[in-house]
């Protein structure tokens, strides 16, 4: 679908190489597909685990690896 895509705009711009848009065309295809599974793993896998309560008493550790401390969500000094 994206090689159709440049294929079209090559019919426009007689300048532009077919290999131009293969190139273009694999490394968007590449790319799109990084960013679904992207999409897939943080909103199907990690935000479930974010979402659900942790037992009484763990404290939670910030992006930093600081500990917070439980209820307050402040960062022990």
């Amino acid at each position: 679908m994206i090689e159709m895509l440049g294929l079209a705009v090559r019919s426009r711009y007689e300048w532009l190489r077919f290999e131009d848009v293969y190139a273009t065309s694999a490394w968007a295809s590449i790319l799109v597909s990084a960013g679904v599974v992207e999409w897939f793993v943080v909103h199907r896998t990690l935000k479930p685990l974010a979402r659900r309560p942790r037992p009484r008493g763990t404290p939670a550790v910030t992006p930093g690896g600081a500990t917070t401390i439980p209820r307050t969500g402040r960062i022990p000094a």
